[in-house]
């Protein structure tokens, strides 16, 4: 595919399991892989990324500072979702804003008046850079209370190719949910709680540009 043909890249790993998703206007195509053999398909991954200019390379060790520090919070209530945020982050990005979602209650099974078994929406992070727009979740959409969860799927969409990005009220478990349509009308839904959402108010605020698109 020329590079600028692709719509959005997924780059998911379950343990030994991970794969590449490619999606473009035409067709999508999926690649498996060892994830032992990871190094050898991150090269793959940066070029289908948007670039950072030399200006924001020069400006890199500030930037991942100022990254940082945005995202400290998450060290001490979700060492897996800061590590991946920080991860996920091209060298030099500016992060414009974030919002994180914690794991969202759905239901508990109680027996003889003691809670056995409580169901839960897994927990995501949003991140918008001057390039991209980085979406991480789980490998799976609900979990136990005690269920641990090893896989991570990154969602990568080009800034250009975001047509739109609205945000909704819901009812039910969430009362707040986005929607990004990307530029082939594809679309892309997170949800929300207000209650537990971190930076919510915000990340609508720098998503808005989109909004008229």
């Amino acid at each position: 595919y020329p590079l600028n043909a692709v719509i959005s890249l997924e780059y998911g790993r379950i343990l030994l399991n991970s794969w590449l998703k490619l999606h473009t206007a035409s067709q999508s195509i999926t690649i498996s892989f060892n994830s032992v053999t990871e190094n050898l398909f991150t090269p793959v991954i940066d070029a289908i990324r948007p670039a950072i200019t030399a200006e924001d390379s020069r400006h890199a060790l500030n930037n991942r500072q100022h990254v940082l520090s945005k995202l400290e919070f998450l060290r001490t209530i979700n060492l897996k979702y800061f590590n991946m945020g920080i991860r996920s982050l091209m060298p030099g990005s500016k992060l414009l804003g974030f919002v994180y979602q914690p794991d969202i209650h759905l239901t508990t099974l109680n027996f003889f008046n003691k809670p056995v078994l409580s169901r839960y929406l897994t927990c995501h992070l949003s991140l918008l850079t001057e390039n991209e727009l980085i979406l991480i979740k789980e490998s799976n959409r609900t979990k136990g209370k005690k269920e641990a969860l090893y896989g991570v799927i990154f969602t990568f969409i080009p800034y250009q190719q975001i047509a739109r990005c609205s945000f909704e009220n819901t009812s039910g478990t969430t009362d707040c949910a986005m929607t990004i349509t990307c530029s082939d009308n594809t679309l892309l839904r997170s949800e929300f709680s207000r209650d537990s959402a971190i930076n919510l108010e915000n990340f609508k605020k720098v998503c808005s540009r989109f909004s008229s698109s």
